[in-house]
């Protein structure tokens, strides 16, 4: 079921530095200057609304991490921990693409490493979540984020 969110709404928020022509910003978790892409704003823009409307602190975040899946080196793009538990992963898409049934593999590959309870995939104006029952091997749809 599609969850309903302005993140466009924390543009603003987002620490812009243009130089040589490009747009960069300061990303909160990985504290390092990052190039802007379509991608990558819809990353940012959660970050913000995650740490502003839920209070997670980007501490509780990791940022493009890699993890092996078999022999292939993969990078999620984000983890929230809580307790030092990974709780939540997210697999985003540039607001330009759709989310395809793509989409949804791929995250549920990298959770087939991970097992984390709770799957969100979004392109910043369509944001889907799922609970994982890891022991069940059962995955549902949920009406509303799980935070």
């Amino acid at each position: 079921m599609r969850i309903e969110i302005d993140l466009f709404a924390y543009q603003s928020t987002l620490d812009l530095v243009d130089a040589d022509g490009k747009t960069y910003f300061q990303d909160p978790v990985r504290k390092k200057r990052i190039l802007l892409q379509p991608e990558e704003l819809v990353r940012q823009l959660w970050l913000q609304y995650l740490h502003q409307e839920h209070q997670f602190a980007f501490a509780s975040m990791a940022v493009e991490r890699s993890l092996k899946i078999g022999e292939l080196d993969k990078r999620y793009d984000l983890v929230i921990y809580e307790k030092s538990n990974p709780k939540y992963l997210f697999e985003f898409k540039s607001f330009k693409l759709a989310l395809t049934q793509d989409a949804c593999q791929q995250i549920a590959q990298y959770n087939l490493a991970l097992k984390i309870p709770y799957l969100i995939i979004s392109n910043g104006q369509d944001t889907y979540a799922f609970e994982v029952d890891h022991k069940e091997g059962t995955v549902s749809g949920l009406q509303e984020l799980p935070f």
